[in-house]
């Protein structure tokens, strides 16, 4: 999968890809993908401001997670290219 575009990878991935990443055939992936959001949340927990940058998948599965503890909901948002976030979220 890696490389391909957006369009084929929902073809290939199908529903599973919007309503169960982590059960897509991405799911080693997806899996890795949630375990680096945890990794990241943790080492930065303690800090009073933060700027992140990212790819769209990583800013997606980021902002589930924080809203949901699981990057389960990551393909149900949407971003524009480069929209700004901000998140109050390590109080």
């Amino acid at each position: 999968m890696k490389g391909n575009k957006k369009k084929q990878l929902i073809e290939d991935a199908g529903k599973l890809w919007f309503d169960k990443p982590k059960r897509s055939i991405l799911a080693e992936q997806i899996m890795d993908l949630e375990d680096r959001i945890k990794l990241f949340v943790n080492k930065y927990k303690d800090e009073k401001h933060l700027l992140i940058f990212g790819h769209g998948s990583w800013i997606r599965a980021f902002i589930s997670f924080i809203q949901t503890g699981s990057i389960d909901d990551m393909n149900q948002i949407n971003l524009l290219n480069n929209e700004m976030n901000a998140f109050d979220f390590f109080n």
